[in-house]
């Protein structure tokens, strides 16, 4: 089993702790301040509150600097699995 890493741990503590809090929300009760409910779980304010408007991690946006889209990329890397396949090296223009 691959050990996860610290924050994919983070992660998963702040989306118990924005479940229960919407949770307690739901059931018509007074989940306090935010505040105290972060250090209650041991997480940031500040995350607990982006998660709770729906902003996700950040390492599950798409980059802004990607040049393919998974479509494009998924094909170019059949291109060349095929080229290899017959023996053929990837036309290269040297401009």
């Amino acid at each position: 089993m691959a050990e996860r890493e610290p924050d994919d741990l983070q992660d998963d503590i702040i989306e118990r702790a924005a479940e229960d809090y919407r949770k307690r929300i739901e059931a018509g009760g007074n989940p306090g301040a935010l505040k105290k409910w972060a250090e209650q779980y041991g997480v940031s304010r500040y995350r607990l509150m982006r998660r709770l408007k729906g902003i996700g991690p950040r390492r599950d946006r798409i980059p802004v600097n990607r040049k393919l889209s998974e479509a494009q990329e998924a094909a170019l890397v059949q291109y060349i699995r095929d080229m290899d396949d017959i023996g053929t090296s990837i036309p290269c223009d040297p401009e």
